[in-house]
C-alpha cells in the first residue's frame, strides 16, 4: 500500500517448539515407518512495516499478538543409510488452539507439510 510516498508492508512472524515423541515401527529394518508427534506452544505476531523511500529507513511495528498450543502428527518413511545415520521423508499435519488475530480467521496456522529429516546418532 502506497501512502504519500511510503510503502506499508503486512505481515505475519512467529515461531513453535515442543517435544517431539516418535514411535519407530520395526526400527531394524532397512526401510521402516516412523510417527512423529510434537506436542509444545507458540507465539504469532501480525507486523507491519513502513518504507520511507526518500531516507532508504524502515520503521516495524506489531500490530497484534497472539500465544497458542500446538500438536502435530506426522508419518515418515526412514531410510537406515549408515549405523548412524538415517534418511527420512514425511508429511505432517499442524493443529493449533485457535488464534484471535487482526483480519486472520481462527485456523490460519493449520495445514499440512512436507520435510526431509536427516537424522544422526546411535540408532
Amino acid at each position: 500500500m502506497q501512502i504519500s510516498g511510503q510503502t506499508r508492508d503486512a505481515n505475519l512472524t512467529g515461531g513453535y517448539g515442543g517435544l517431539v515423541l516418535e514411535p519407530i515401527v520395526f526400527p531394524n529394518f532397512p526401510v521402516h515407518l516412523s510417527l512423529p508427534v510434537l506436542i509444545g506452544a507458540g507465539g504469532i505476531a501480525y507486523t507491519t512495516s513502513n518504507y520511507y523511500p526518500e531516507y532508504d529507513d524502515s520503521d516495524y511495528f506489531v500490530e497484534d499478538s497472539y500465544a497458542y498450543f500446538i500438536i502435530e502428527p506426522g508419518v515418515e518413511l526412514e531410510l537406515n543409510m549408515l549405523k548412524f545415520f538415517r534418511l527420512a521423508f514425511g508429511g505432517y499435519y499442524r493443529y493449533t488452539s485457535d488464534i484471535d488475530l487482526i483480519d486472520y480467521p481462527e485456523n490460519v496456522l493449520h495445514g499440512f507439510s512436507g520435510g526431509i529429516t536427516f537424522k544422526f546418532g546411535k540408532f
